[in-house]
């Protein structure tokens, strides 16, 4: 999508960096894309595109409030979390993000939303509802950032459903993206038996080794018995 709007438009902006890689961000600008930190550097009539990870509803409206041509290029899974966290709070429901903080696209999430709590995990969920930051008693939906893994969300659910009346739980991870975890622990699994199976040949093989050398040291020990037999049966001779 950015390189369709750089070809048709003119004066082109990204509201932040469209992607974590250095080496497409430079190509990107060399081709005429200025990266803007925020809504307030971009010129009024100018063409911005929006990155995958999303932004918030203010710094969307911001946008369009300069007259922008908005290509907007936010992934649809995070688009769909927009939408559900929106409509909890319209709904009067607390919205618990699980997520990295810090991360681009659980700061747009939060901006869809009044309110957001975020969790990195299931240890932080059971703080904060211990600390009464997530008040159980209340209806919650409950989302998750869309790169992370199935296991953390199953963590997480197991003590949603332990502590939590009314709570909606949406499983926000991308299909690609599980199906990526998934592909790497089978990845890891077949490295770690092909590294075992090794480790099995070298040891049977330092084994076949030692059992080689053990035959050796045997026949030698042999040969030596019978060439000591053989000398005290000439000597004997030889005495009489």
């Amino acid at each position: 999508m950015a390189e369709e709007m750089l070809a048709a438009e003119q004066n082109c902006y990204s509201l932040g960096e469209l992607i974590h890689n250095d080496d497409v961000v430079r190509h990107l600008q060399s081709e005429g894309l200025t990266v803007a930190d925020g809504p307030e550097q971009i010129p009024q009539g100018a063409s911005v595109i929006i990155r995958s990870h999303g932004v918030s509803r203010a710094e969307f409206e911001a946008v369009q409030s300069t007259g922008a041509t908005v290509y907007d290029a936010t992934c649809p899974k995070v688009k769909r979390i927009h939408e559900i966290v929106a409509e909890a709070s319209a709904e009067g429901r607390q919205p618990v993000i699980i997520g990295a903080a810090d991360h681009p696209e659980v700061r747009a999430i939060c901006g869809w939303c009044a309110a957001p709590v975020v969790v990195n995990d299931a240890s932080q969920l059971a703080a904060r509802i211990a600390d009464g930051t997530i008040d159980c008693a209340k209806p919650l939906t409950v989302v998750i950032q869309t790169t992370q893994t199935q296991e953390k969300l199953l963590e997480c659910q197991k003590i949603i459903k332990k502590e939590c009346t009314n709570a909606k739980l949406f499983d926000t991870i991308c299909g690609a993206t599980f199906t990526r975890q998934t592909e790497a622990a089978q990845m890891a699994r077949t490295a770690m038996q092909w590294s075992l199976s090794a480790a099995a040949t070298v040891q049977t093989a330092a084994i076949s080794t030692r059992s080689a050398a053990v035959r050796v040291q045997t026949c030698n020990l042999l040969k030596t018995q019978r060439s000591l037999i053989q000398a005290r049966s000439y000597m004997r001779i030889r005495s009489a």
